[in-house]
């Protein structure tokens, strides 16, 4: 079927029956597209100009905002880049580069021109997709344990708290707080979703994350993790927040990488996303 306007004036229609809210109707009116109609919409892309502009004029005045629907940050070429996910129904392609939508295209070239960082790029890619519609999977789970899932908002928060302070036209050096405090939160989230955890354990567990990790792979059994535990060098002791914060944007990427990926570690453990397995077969990378 072809999106016009009287579509949507249908659907909008079933929408008023239901006392969804202006702001939330160009969001819902996608959503029943691709169930009921079958047709998928990306965001950007002139359908979704479509939707938003219809619902902005038959509506009430910005009542909603057209943006993404998960936001990473990527340094690369010595300054930090927005990876923009869109909001996906259906059966969509998605490029890799377009989420670099701020990256100018010759820095884009210098990008692809370079595999090894490419395909570190694609890694990242792929992680922010599986986080971003991950958590939006988990967050109103209500068949998992809940003071998991209030842990994994609380890292998801903390997460994006430093998304924005890295994009800030001067990056905000506090961001590796919001990183260690999101990875925190992210492994306390995974033990509780894996075998409960109560609010009196989450405390004395602490804010050692060097505990917290060994706790992690207990729970886990994922003994390869070991590795990993020189990496919690780069994020500075949890005294250290009340001190001005002065690192260089590298330490900053990496302990922003190490909390994502814990975030990526439970969407994968408790969902079945895993957009990586999607795009390993095409690294050509040795």
């Amino acid at each position: 079927m072809k999106l016009t306007e009287e579509l949507l004036d249908k659907i909008n229609k079933k929408l008023s029956s239901q006392s969804v809210e202006h702001r939330t109707r160009p969001w819902e009116a996608i959503r029943l597209l691709s169930i009921d109609e079958k047709i998928s919409v990306s965001i950007p892309s002139p359908e979704a100009d479509f939707i938003f502009s219809w619902f902005e004029k038959n509506g009430k005045p910005d009542s909603q905002l057209q943006g993404h629907y998960h936001q990473g940050v990527y340094l690369f070429d010595s300054e930090f880049w927005s990876v923009s996910i869109p909001l996906i129904y259906g059966s969509v392609s998605v490029n890799a580069i377009d989420a670099l939508h701020e990256m100018p295209e010759n820095i884009k070239e210098s990008l692809l021109e370079d595999k090894k960082k490419l395909w570190d790029y694609v890694i990242f890619w792929a992680d922010c997709i599986d986080l971003g519609m991950g958590y939006g999977d988990l967050r109103d789970d209500k068949k998992l344990d809940q003071f998991g899932i209030q842990l994994l908002n609380a890292g998801y928060e903390e997460l994006s708290s430093a998304t924005s302070l890295l994009l800030e036209h001067r990056p905000n050096m506090r961001a590796i707080m919001n990183c260690r405090m999101a990875t925190e939160m992210f492994l306390k989230s995974f033990i509780g979703l894996k075998r409960g955890l109560l609010d009196k354990e989450a405390k004395k567990l602490g804010h050692n994350l060097t505990k917290l990790m060994d706790a992690f792979i207990e729970c886990s059994g994922y003994k390869h993790w070991e590795k990993t535990k020189p990496s919690l060098a780069v994020f500075p002791d949890i005294h250290e927040r009340y001190e001005q914060q002065s690192i260089e944007r590298q330490r900053l990427a990496e302990a922003y990488c190490f909390a994502q990926s814990i975030g990526v570690l439970i969407v994968r453990e408790f969902t079945d996303r895993n957009t990586l397995k999607q795009v390993i077969p095409s690294n050509k990378v040795n």
